[in-house]
């Protein structure tokens, strides 16, 4: 039976999500927006500076800590292998949370990754809260798509053992959670191979409407690949566009966009391309691209760039890594691609038909709409909810 007055539910997010800088803070912005939909939602963020808050929630504070950079978090994972969040759960963050929970007095609390999960454990350890994690991709199946590119490169394979660590971490904590959230199918089914744990697909999702850029004109042989280029994937799908792709391509643009560019990327020759860097907002870029193309060899979770691209009416070139965990069908939605050879070909294809960029941009804002939106999300996020909080009324 539905609450007569609706749930409080706070969200525990390790930087604020606005302004948007990366892929998690687009999808905890559309978590919050959802939920709001159904509950009276605040957020509390540990790291990071404050911003003006959304209209539909009720808190927006941020602790304003420093997040633990490389030297404590290498030493925390030779120290405490089987601890790698400790150094985020410092006293003033958990006094933080404490407060923050204090102020908000939820039903429920939604943690987001598993540093939150980690400050939650010390900070509530005395309340009977339910706790949901939005774990978003399974940490155990990033660690073999890190292995597969970190070669010699000490920063990868420091992030990658530190993955391993976190993987460790989810196996020990997940059953403590009231519910888990993650953002496909295939993480699901990656999660409960792992860890035994089921869990709830909550897809990520935007905001459709605020893609809507009608004085914006796309323009011919402009393409775009977004990303932040913390994540090393995105760093090397950037290096085979600029180096086998666009070279193939003359007479196109090619716009790099996203925080965190290497400086081999940022200093680098590359006729062509532009690396433009980070930007208060995607939305103009997606609207002015003739395509979006996503050259991805290996990543997890589902890429918030296709949802976005989409969103913006922008045809998609992707491998099948780049598309996947979304329910996409190559030819209707996107143009599939997997060498350099056939991305140069689709985007030649996409120059020379006009229709079938206009079908492709159609076919994609549809189902954006349909199963990747903040409408669409929305009762699936007010039914997890009442599910858990029914559990708790049944105990």
């Amino acid at each position: 039976m539905r609450r007569v007055t609706p749930p409080r539910v706070l969200l525990v997010v390790p930087q604020l999500p606005w302004p948007i800088r990366d892929g998690a803070d687009l999808r905890l912005l559309s978590i919050a927006a959802a939920l709001a939909r159904s509950a009276t939602v605040s957020v509390a963020a540990l790291s990071g500076g404050t911003s003006p808050a959304p209209s539909f929630v009720h808190g927006w504070v941020s602790a304003g800590l420093a997040s633990p950079d490389g030297p404590p978090i290498v030493r925390q994972l030779l120290e405490h292998p089987d601890d790698p969040f400790g150094p985020f759960a410092s006293a003033a963050a958990v006094d933080f949370l404490r407060v923050a929970v204090r102020d908000a007095r939820p039903d429920l609390v939604v943690l987001a990754r598993l540093q939150v999960w980690r400050v939650a454990v010390e900070a509530l350890d005395e309340r009977d809260m339910p706790l949901v994690l939005d774990l978003d991709a399974s940490n155990a199946r990033v660690v073999p798509a890190l292995d597969s590119i970190a070669g010699t490169d000490p920063a990868a394979r420091i992030l990658s053992r530190f993955n391993k660590a976190a993987a460790r971490y989810e196996l020990r904590v997940l059953p403590d959670a009231a519910a888990v959230w993650v953002s496909s199918a295939v993480e699901a089914e990656a999660v409960i191979a792992t860890t035994g744990r089921e869990s709830t697909v909550v897809v990520n999702a935007v905001d459709v409407d605020q893609y809507a850029a009608p004085h914006v004109e796309r323009v011919a042989g402009r393409l775009l690949y977004p990303g932040s280029f913390r994540y090393p994937p995105n760093e090397l799908a950037a290096r085979e566009l600029v180096e086998e792709i666009a070279p193939r391509l003359p007479g196109h643009d090619v716009l790099i966009v996203g925080s965190h560019a290497p400086s081999w990327l940022r200093e680098g020759s590359w006729p062509g391309v532009t690396v433009v860097g980070r930007v208060p907002s995607m939305v103009e870029y997606l609207a002015s691209a003739s395509a979006v193309v996503v050259p991805l060899r290996a990543g997890t979770g589902t890429r918030l760039k296709i949802i976005e691209a989409m969103a913006a009416g922008a045809p998609v070139i992707s491998t099948a890594v780049g598309a996947e965990g979304l329910d996409l069908e190559p030819g209707r939605h996107y143009l599939a691609a997997e060498t350099a050879d056939d991305f140069v070909d689709a985007v030649l294809r996409l120059d020379e038909d006009a229709e079938l960029a206009r079908v492709l941009a159609d076919a994609g804002r549809q189902i954006v709409r349909d199963r990747y939106s903040v409408d669409a999300i929305a009762p699936v996020l007010a039914g997890q909810v009442d599910q858990v909080l029914e559990a708790v009324a049944a105990r």
